[in-house]
């Protein structure tokens, strides 16, 4: 694009009608994560200068006709099924005179989210809502609200047992193409976002420590005779079909995806491990006409095992380790700067170099209507 080109778009979405957006998440629960979808009550404010009601008298505001004035025909774009709305409005008169109209909804359903799950069962979810325009992104400009931080109620989260809702709402804008209309074009949308980590109590119990108990019994496989060759193996089957069970069941509890999680790795090495000890008791029989030189061997595989045992998982404890407290930083970073977003809005102006939002204006209400 050339200078003139960037020129004439600055032009344009300057005088695009600037839509300002805020949603606070008043309720969420039940996130599926094999259906990648969970259930959520927001409350979505637009705020839009309408020249028309300038200077408006509170009489002549109460039986305002809508279908008069513009509208940013603003809709939930990421919902499932059916959702329950209730939208109303009212308008915003400054000292000034200045008028603008405020579209206030309350809306409840089921929002899908392409879940992020290579870190399961030690993974951080963000969980979104898309608010979208059915104008053309030439016709209207979507913004953050900067007189409301958007925010989401922590204490009416439902699923408090498996996930932790963290105290910060993210925004980004979002271009959609619309594919099924007659004349194709791009609208504008706009995510807001909330995170929470996913607590692994359960998969650590369940699965991670069994499978460590499972790995750990494949060496006492070693104090059978080793010219009981048939018995190691047996045993050895039996523990590998075992890991096998525990895979199925901890693919229960995921989407099909392309990749392999935290949870997926663990189990394969364990499997692994186990097939390193099926083949070293497969191949023992080899050495039977040399006693002496076979039990050698079979206690420095059984040392080599051992070390590889403990070498392994210590890696994999260490590895989410790391990268669960790497997250949370991130995490918390985001949530300071959050709160310091919000003492903006509020007009408290902090003492810090970091990036700030504001100020707020003041402005009166007046009228109701629908």
């Amino acid at each position: 694009m050339t200078e003139k080109e960037k020129t004439v778009t600055t032009v344009i979405k300057k005088n695009l009608p600037k839509v300002y957006l805020q949603t606070v998440f008043l309720k969420i629960e039940n996130i599926d994560t094999l259906k990648e979808q969970f259930t959520a009550e927001v409350f979505v404010r637009a705020r839009w200068r309408e020249t028309k009601l300038d200077n408006s008298t509170p009489q002549f505001i109460i039986g305002i006709d809508w279908d008069k004035y513009w509208d940013p025909r603003l809709q939930l774009g990421n919902y499932k099924g059916e959702l329950k709305e209730t939208v109303w409005r009212d308008v915003q008169i400054g000292i000034d005179g200045e008028a603008y109209v405020l579209e206030m909804r309350r809306a409840t359903g089921t929002f899908y989210e392409n879940l992020e799950l290579e870190e399961f069962p030690f993974d951080t979810q963000h969980l979104s809502v898309l608010i979208t325009s059915e104008h053309p992104v030439t016709s209207v400009e979507l913004i953050e609200e900067h007189e409301e931080a958007s925010s989401v109620y922590t204490l009416n989260f439902g699923d408090i047992q498996e996930w932790e809702m963290r105290d910060f709402v993210e925004c980004r804008s979002k271009i959609t193409p619309i594919e099924y209309s007659e004349n194709r074009y791009k609208r504008p949308g706009m995510f807001f976002t909330c995170c929470a980590f996913r607590k692994p109590g359960y998969f650590i119990w369940n699965i991670l420590v069994v499978m460590f108990l499972i790995s750990f019994m494949s060496l006492g496989t070693f104090s059978v005779d080793r010219t009981s060759h048939e018995t190691r193996l047996s045993l050895g089957f039996t523990l590998i079909l075992t890991t096998v069970t525990f895979k199925l069941v901890a693919a229960r509890s995921l989407p099909m995806i392309s990749y392999l999680t935290h949870l997926d790795i663990y189990i394969l090495m364990s499997t692994l491990f186990l097939f390193v000890v099926c083949a070293w008791h497969a191949l023992i029989p080899a050495f039977g006409m040399w006693p002496q030189t076979a039990e050698i061997l079979d206690y420095i595989m059984l040392i080599g095992l051992s070390v590889i045992f403990i070498l392994m998982q210590l890696s994999f404890g260490v590895a989410m380790v790391v990268r669960s407290y790497r997250n949370r930083q991130v995490i918390k970073s985001k949530e300071y700067d959050y709160q310091q977003k919000v003492k903006w809005t509020l007009g408290d102006r902090p003492r810090t170099s970091r990036r700030h939002f504001g100020p707020r204006s003041s402005k009166q209400k007046i009228g109701i209507t629908k």
